[in-house]
């Protein structure tokens, strides 16, 4: 983020340098550049080579917020993602009293939303990260499969869980989680929850007042609530009061392992929810008797979803797209087409400047590209430089909706991870197709030319959240080339894009590394 800032800051930068200086053009060229009126500002395109690399499982469990449901990509399939995650207690040690008894057992997870308006007390809201409307259907289970802090290999590091944990969680999984109908409470216990869409409506809570009369006692964001069947929490939490799982929450979360949250089908392309466990919670609602108190007092106990948890993703990746990732991989020509996928699909990788072929002292390479070391050579000043990344229309042909196309890339520094610049989707119109990526990488290429930093390789990635900072590992990835992480808004993205390469048959298109740039002298 501190480099992001630091080529944001850019603009103010260069313009401050070029009106300070009397033998400097005293406005820029183009439309980013201004007005070149002494004809100084020289434009020039440069070699890149670009190809792209398939992905192995990445790391889930540093997610800021966990997916449900179903994601049908027009070009990189269906992907159903799972999740896992650990309960926490909030009171330990705790006097249930006597006479126990459980009148509900309340699950809520709140949906990421924002309020667009107000009548009267209500209030209406729009979710976010909510991404298709046709139904699905899931199951919750008893998790059985401890997830760990730290990594047991090494307790100074934190444990690392990747997107292909399904089938070792579902192995050892644990009884399903039984849900009731509360406007139906006669109506048997069931194990599925069928034909769930998120709902954009404000959630209502009521109560009885002193006229016995059902008022609102509660107006909540949009979020699930499920009612789940309320012996075996009782039996769990309420009459095991003396239990030595209840003495501490590391001792709970020992015991009761956490959550199981299995997509079980979906109807059509589904839905997936990006879901806010900060605020989720089992609440167990429950009267008893404390001696020479109260009778019948009412009580609630609360579970939170926090601690571990882990994403679990199983993609459909259609053959022939595989293929063709596989063969854009070429470190030495580049690529047609660059593929961008996030989770667990594909990044592409970028050498600036073409080849190395001279400059050695034996003739040979020199570890300097030719381009790049000719520009070098010459006094300049780079008034800007960008990448432009074409989208390969064709490539959407089955595409029901512009919304499948990704906002955002990211451009970083392979090796050290470092934020170059990322680029918004432009379009023509708000319900057409996206045109292409535009990535500054001005301050980047001065830092090159001036030998403030070595030129590196270079990764491009959607991401699902500019501000999203910190990275996923890749998981023992050497093939076909070492990638040892991705940005964590890359990893938590479902969405993926088809762009033009440096090789692709519209030359209008190539992707190319323009600099507009002044001669000092």
């Amino acid at each position: 983020m501190k480099n992001l800032l630091k080529y944001g800051t850019m603009v103010i930068a260069i313009v401050f340098v070029l009106i300070s200086c009397d033998t400097d053009p005293t406005e820029l060229g183009g439309e980013f550049l201004g007005i070149d009126v002494d004809n100084t500002i020289i434009e020039e395109d440069f070699e890149v080579t670009a190809y792209s690399a398939r992905l192995n499982p990445v790391q889930t469990n540093n997610f800021g917020s966990v997916q449900l449901g179903t994601y049908n990509d027009p070009i990189y399939g269906k992907t159903t993602y799972d999740f896992v995650t650990q309960l926490g207690i909030n009171s330990a040690g705790i006097s249930f009293g006597e006479n126990r008894r459980v009148d509900s057992v309340i699950l809520t997870i709140p949906y990421f939303s924002r309020s667009t308006g107000q009548t009267g007390e209500a209030t209406t809201y729009q979710l976010d990260s909510v991404y298709g409307n046709e139904p699905i259907n899931f199951k919750i289970f008893r998790n059985n499969y401890f997830l760990n802090s730290f990594d047991p290999e090494n307790v100074e590091q934190a444990a690392t869980y990747f997107s292909d944990l399904g089938p070792t969680v579902n192995d050892i999984k644990g009884e399903a989680i039984e849900f009731i109908d509360l406007e139906n409470p006669s109506n048997p216990a069931f194990e599925e929850v069928t034909n769930f869409t998120p709902s954009p409506e404000e959630v209502l809570l009521t109560a009885q007042n002193s006229d016995n009369e059902t008022v609102v006692s509660s107006r909540l964001s949009p979020r699930f609530r499920l009612a789940l069947e309320p012996n075996f929490w009782k039996d769990l939490i309420v009459d095991n009061e003396n239990a030595e799982y209840l003495d501490s929450d590391s001792n709970f979360r020992n015991f009761f392992r956490g959550l199981y949250f299995q997509v079980t089908s979906s109807t059509g392309n589904g839905n997936l929810s990006y879901l806010n466990l900060t605020d989720a919670t089992i609440q167990i609602f429950y009267t008893s008797d404390i001696p020479d108190v109260q009778e019948n007092l009412a009580s609630s106990f609360i579970l939170n979803l926090t601690g571990g948890r882990a994403v679990m993703l199983n993609n459909e990746l259609p053959s022939g797209i595989q293929d063709q990732i596989s063969d854009s991989f070429n470190p030495e020509n580049g690529s047609e087409r660059l593929y961008l996928k996030g989770g667990p699909g594909a990044i592409s990788l970028i050498d600036l400047f073409g080849p190395d072929l001279i400059g050695g002292s034996d003739g040979g390479p020199d570890g300097v590209p030719d381009q790049l070391a000719s520009l070098r050579r010459n006094d300049i000043l780079v008034n800007e430089a960008n990448l432009e990344f074409y989208v390969d229309q064709t490539a959407f042909a089955n595409a029901t909706s512009v919304s499948v196309e990704p906002e955002n890339i990211l451009l970083y520094n392979l090796s050290n991870r470092s934020i170059i610049g990322f680029g918004t989707l432009q379009r023509n119109d708000s319900s057409g197709p996206g045109i292409k990526y535009e990535v500054s990488l001005t301050q980047y290429i001065s830092d090159i030319l001036s030998g403030t930093i070595e030129i590196g390789q270079l990764g491009i990635c959607v991401t699902q959240n500019l501000s999203a900072v910190g990275a996923s590992r890749v998981k023992n990835q050497t093939q076909p080339q070492l990638i040892e992480s991705i940005p964590i808004g890359s990893a938590i993205s479902h969405e993926g894009t088809v762009l033009h390469g440096n090789l692709s048959s519209d030359p209008e298109k190539r992707l190319k590394l323009k600099i507009f740039y002044t001669e000092i002298n």
